[in-house]
């Protein structure tokens, strides 16, 4: 009897810690209104520190059906947005003629976004973080840094990531890599909300599948 009551205990008790519910958000909204999500024309930007996870929120987006871009790489970037800045308003001025909402990918975006913002139709800023000491360390792997050098770089392109977000004060959802690995239901729910989508519930289960560590593939490349 005893071992009976200890064993509903231990059940008791992995079923509260262990077995917890996954995490009931994995974002924060800022400078978001009902009239700024009430636009016809919007813009998408992804953005994040490099080996930060942009590249699998950039896959949500596009498996949701926003337009990130022509002939895209692995990383999902446009390399028409890999031109200098006195070139992108003409890039951006085919796309608004091409599309009512669309987007772009960019680790370093909120670089060059001030120089483009007036060209920019209602944007909106989907801002990756993910721990800065993972992120160091994918530096180090891929780059000819040292630890210390990586690891300032990190934070201090979350630091800057943040500030340009503030001054322009632009509708901004921030969402950890982290959070999204753990629960990729909650990521797709929220991503699609804040692209102000409805989405279908077989939809959203189909693409949370294909958020994984260091995972790229899309559900559109099944």
């Amino acid at each position: 009897m005893k071992n009976s009551k200890a064993g509903d205990v231990l059940r008791n008790l992995r079923d509260k810690y262990i077995s917890a519910p996954k995490a009931e958000t994995v974002s924060m909204t800022f400078y978001d209104t009902p009239n700024s999500r009430d636009q016809k024309l919007q813009t998408y930007i992804v953005a994040g520190a490099a080996r930060g996870g942009t590249t699998a929120i950039c896959s949500v987006v596009r498996d949701l059906g926003i337009f990130m871009g022509d002939n895209l790489g692995h990383n999902l970037e446009d390399s028409e947005f890999h031109q200098g800045p006195l070139k992108l308003p003409k890039v951006i001025e085919n796309r608004n003629n091409r599309f009512d909402v669309w987007g772009w990918k960019r680790p370093d975006s909120p670089r060059i976004l001030g120089k483009v913002i007036d060209d920019l139709r209602n944007p909106r800023l989907i801002l990756v973080t993910r721990d800065p000491v993972a992120v160091g360390l994918s530096l180090t792997k891929r780059n000819d840094r040292t630890k210390e050098a990586a690891l300032a770089a990190s934070m201090a392109s979350l630091q800057k990531n943040l500030e340009v977000m503030h001054d322009l004060k632009i509708p901004s959802l921030v969402i950890s890599y982290e959070k999204a690995v753990l629960s990729p239901k909650v990521a797709v729910q929220e991503i699609a909300g804040f692209l102000c989508l409805d989405v279908s519930e077989s939809k959203i289960h189909t693409i949370s599948k294909f958020i994984k560590p260091g995972r790229y593939r899309s559900a559109k490349a099944k």
